[in-house]
């Protein structure tokens, strides 16, 4: 079996995090660094990440060509198209049954209310008007992103040059990949809505239904309409596991974005610090005793947060990716892993919950530290930079609890159930992306470097401040001038102070 998506990608993940690591070396920048510009263009490990989205769009099932568009138009805008009956009776049983625990023994027990209030199954599998426009709304959202994420890392690749410079190097390559974060949570979002839409289409000629490899075979022999309640079952437990592998692996991205973020941050004082020299008006504290002594403590707490934020998602998507792999490679360990997890309780549940209140500290903490330290990161703009990067971890979470009290609350159709939820939370993930990627835009741009390679020199205007002294022996007298300056409008890109020493 093809493994999904979702651990495509996090392999991919692992992968690129060594070779970054192992590219730090000079052994191995030299190496590349002999291939010419293209090799090195092309080792940017931003760049890869490109490679593996586009080579993802174009392998990944998304269940509707543009040759079936006006299958999908028909689907969505008519839902005239009959549904297989034990497709249906399995979709009520799975909303009409609910878990119930008596001495240590689970099972699950059929609730007749619920059975009773859905009298036509196959109403289940309805799309209402309203989701109908979302749905349609979310590809031409998340293209855009793309194409927006694209444009502007290709103004920063640009400008980013030259590569040897490793503070600029390192700022741009960490700002890029909070750039990619729409492209991928959008990418990973739309294909949850293809999913959950084959699945209430009931498809069986996509992946999720091929990846039962005995299913397809008693399908492929007895049709469609013969197919078992267990093979339907299944594949409907199938599709929910897969929309939530998609999210989860976003997830995982989003929170290295937010550590690029706030590794820029700390990388951005530091240079400020170095770089400034001690006449700097712009950073009148940056080498004083006190923030030399407190600084380094407070980044490293704040950096704390964000690490534990990354672990903790690293090891909610390790769990879910591995057993998802185990359910079809090696049927006797996923047997033995969800005995283990069933005894600890509810994992994933666990793992959720600790990871809201990680991200919670973490995002506070970079609060405070762009509060406190206004000064310290004049001309960095943290706080849109700060939205920009955060954005998505509030909006998934705030989105999922709104649309579970939506569908609780509100009087909508009886039938907007589970499925239909889901789908509403990945098509405006989807949707959402497009606004993201402009603030993006505007957050991370590199108009900066733009302006300093079209001007070609440093203009006249310039934050200055000159000191002066003597030094006398004897009848030989020399008269010093120091003076630093800093360009108006670069701020950081050109912040090293020039000294010019004069001698009299």
């Amino acid at each position: 079996m093809t493994p999904p998506v979702p651990l495509q990608f996090a392999w991919f993940l692992l992968a690129l995090l060594v070779y970054a690591s192992a590219r730090k070396q000079k052994r191995v920048l030299n190496f590349i660094r002999r291939g010419g510009f293209l090799a090195e263009a092309f080792s940017q490990p931003y760049i890869l990440i490109y490679v593996f989205l586009a080579w993802v769009c174009f392998t990944t099932d998304w269940v509707y060509s543009f040759s079936d568009f006006m299958d999908f138009t028909s689907y969505l805008f008519e839902q005239d198209r009959p549904h297989a009956p034990g497709f249906c009776q399995a979709m009520r049983e799975k909303i009409c049954h609910a878990e119930a625990c008596a001495g240590g023994i689970c099972g699950s027990q059929e609730l007749e209310d619920c059975i009773r209030r859905y009298p036509k199954p196959c109403m289940l599998l309805s799309i209402p008007h309203w989701l109908q426009t979302l749905v349609f709304l979310s590809p031409p959202c998340v293209i855009l992103a793309v194409v927006i994420s694209a444009v502007h890392t290709w103004r920063h690749a640009r400008y980013g040059r030259p590569w040897c410079d490793q503070d600029l190097e390192s700022l741009h390559a960490h700002a890029i990949e909070v750039i990619l974060l729409p492209a991928v949570y959008g990418i990973f979002s739309l294909i949850s809505v293809a999913d959950q839409v084959s699945l209430l289409e009931g498809r069986t000629d996509t992946r999720v239904w091929k990846a039962d490899a005995p299913c397809d075979a008693e399908m492929q022999l007895h049709g469609k309409l013969q197919i078992s309640d267990t093979c339907w079952s299944e594949f409907i437990d199938r599709s929910v596991r897969w929309c939530n592998l998609n999210f989860i692996v976003a997830d995982l991205y989003e929170a290295r974005a937010l550590y690029c973020f706030s590794w820029a941050c700390m990388e951005y004082i530091d240079l400020q610090r170095t770089k400034r020299g001690l006449l700097s008006s712009s950073c009148p504290t940056c080498h004083s005793a006190v923030s030399n002594m407190l600084l380094t403590p407070l980044k490293e707490m704040t950096l704390l947060g964000v690490q534990l934020f990354n672990v903790t998602n690293l090891a909610r998507a390790i769990f879910a990716l591995v057993a998802e792999q185990l359910r079809y490679a090696w049927i006797s360990a996923f047997t033995w892993l969800s005995y283990k997890a069933l005894q600890l309780g509810d994992v994933d549940a666990m793992l959720t919950g600790f990871n809201l209140c990680v991200s919670s500290i973490a995002i506070w903490n970079l609060i405070i530290f762009e509060h406190y330290l206004n000064n310290l990161l004049q001309g960095f703009s943290p706080k849109l930079k700060f939205w920009s990067a955060k954005i998505i971890v509030s909006l998934a979470f705030i989105q999922g609890l709104a649309v579970n009290v939506a569908g609780n609350l509100l009087p909508l159709d009886d039938y907007y159930q589970q499925h239909q939820r889901s789908l509403v939370y990945a098509a405006l993930i989807c949707i959402e992306m497009l606004p993201v990627a402009l603030l993006q835009y505007a957050a991370w741009t590199p108009s900066k470097i733009e302006s300093i390679i079209r001007k070609g020199c440093p203009g006249s205007d310039a934050e200055s401040k000159k000191l002066e002294f003597s030094i006398a022996s004897g009848q030989q007298r020399m008269q010093i001038t120091i003076e630093q300056a800093t360009d108006q409008g670069v701020d950081f890109w050109h912040s090293a102070s020039v000294t010019m020493l004069s001698s009299a």
